[in-house]
């Protein structure tokens, strides 16, 4: 288990806000007030600076919490340097806080220890430094509206430096659509970030494929869909490819409620593979291949 911490918000109600909030705020535009951050109409907080106090605050809050649960890692929100014009701040010069981004996050990892987590919020915002700190990449924070095998950015299969984890930002998905949306995570190298309320075949999609996805991580290399490497015939049917030298895995994931058959293809190596294959309805199948 681990706590949420957001990494530049700071809530008005908090204790010491109004000694350390309001010079600690980031401003982007000369002459207007702190910037807040709403869910619909509930205040998450005031967005920070980390080019001042806050750092020091939001690292004694977090210690303090650790110091006294008994947590196995740490959860940020807003892992992102942001530009800042306040003139409290370094010396009344604009500037970003990326720097102490990084600083704040060297510590966390530090804090979290070597069997401790560290889950990192990077949607739209991919970081090389910060992926190689994390455990989990949380990405995709995006609202949408329809699933579909390319739907997600590059960010979801970036590098093989971390898992990655796509939020579920489906309004009112039903069973089905939960199910649809795991197969298309499959696909970009990805699980689904699902929490207690979701229906059991969210998990059941996991739980009957341990096997197979057990065997996902003796590869080294990974194309999603999109990438034109791999394609079907059948905008209905996505496909990826996980390979380690000349040793292939193919992934098929089928989005709709009946069986479909097709043909697949790789374009690789300036060599084209095809074949045919049956995927059942709202599942996967994997097949091995030659490169």
């Amino acid at each position: 288990m681990v706590p949420y911490f957001s990494v530049k918000e700071y809530h008005p109600e908090a204790p010491d806000f109004e000694k350390f909030g309001p010079p600690s705020t980031r401003r982007v535009v000369e002459g207007e007030a702190c910037m807040e951050t709403f869910f619909g109409t509930s205040l998450f907080g005031i967005q920070m600076c980390l080019e001042s106090d806050w750092f020091k605050v939001r690292k004694k809050s977090i210690q303090v919490v650790m110091d006294n649960h008994a947590f196995n890692g740490l959860y940020f929100d807003w892992c992102m340097g942001l530009e800042c014009i306040n003139p409290e701040h370094n010396h009344g010069k604009r500037h970003w806080d990326n720097d102490k981004l990084l600083e704040f996050i060297e510590w966390s990892r530090a804090l979290a220890g070597d069997k401790g987590k560290l889950y990192l919020h990077l949607t739209n915002v991919p970081s090389l430094a910060l992926e190689n700190m994390g455990d989990m990449i949380l990405t995709e924070e995006t609202e949408y509206f329809d699933i579909f095998p390319e739907m997600f950015t590059p960010h979801v299969h970036f590098l093989n430096i971390a898992p990655r984890s796509i939020c579920v930002m489906l309004p009112g998905a039903t069973p089905v659509q939960l199910r649809k949306l795991a197969l298309v995570t499959l696909l970009h190298h990805a699980t689904l970030c699902v929490d207690v309320g979701c229906p059991q075949s969210t998990f059941d999609l996991y739980n009957d494929h341990a096997k197979d996805l057990a065997e996902f991580t003796k590869y080294e290399h990974h194309t999603a869909p999109g990438e034109g490497i791999v394609r079907t015939d059948s905008d209905k049917v996505g496909m990826s490819l996980y390979w380690k030298g000349n040793k292939g895995l193919i992934v098929l994931a089928n989005l709709t409620e009946e069986t479909q058959d097709g043909e697949w293809s790789i374009r690789m190596n300036g060599k084209i593979l095809c074949g045919m294959a049956e995927v059942p309805a709202l599942d996967f199948i994997t097949i091995p291949v030659e490169l």
